[in-house]
């Protein structure tokens, strides 16, 4: 690998274990590099204008983690995750700003095996962050589960 590119994948080490697009690395040629860092195995492409930078991943959760982008865990995966798991669904319900950032979570996750389902946030959206996941309020976890009929879900974090 030419030096450039070394010292170009040097600087991208914050953004390890997560996606990124080209227009937030605000270097000069970093589509081109990234381009040329995916061809030659060190990066993966995800969607066009999507990157992920390699890391070793256990599950979801830990993806959840290192990934920089804004995204929120709700529904009756926030539900799991409040009642620590009480009811497990192979199913993940995220909630994300940037459209581009859904798409590209979706073709992510989609490589992966994780079924997951993405949903924008409202303006209005209330979340916490705990243990670096941003996971929607309780209150509203509920109220979106019994919106949904997952009355078992609600039940268990009550």
């Amino acid at each position: 690998m030419e030096a450039y590119l070394e010292q170009f994948y040097k600087g991208l080490a914050e953004w390890k274990g997560s996606l990124v697009k080209v227009e937030h690395l605000k270097q000069p040629n970093a589509k081109e590099y990234l381009n040329r860092l995916a061809r030659a195995g060190t990066v993966k492409r995800v969607i066009w204008g999507w990157y992920w930078i390699p890391d070793k991943l256990k599950n979801f959760w830990d993806f959840l983690k290192k990934d920089n982008n804004f995204k929120i865990v709700a529904g009756q995966t926030a539900a799991s995750f409040w009642n620590n798991d009480f009811i497990h669904r192979d199913i993940y319900l995220v909630k994300v700003k940037d459209p581009s950032y859904g798409r590209a979570l979706k073709a992510f996750a989609e490589t992966r095996g994780w079924n997951i389902v993405i949903e924008h946030v409202r303006e209005d959206e209330i979340y916490t962050k705990v243990d670096g996941i941003y996971v929607e309020n309780l209150e509203d976890c509920v109220i979106e589960c019994m919106q949904n009929w997952a009355f078992t879900d609600a039940f268990a974090v009550v």
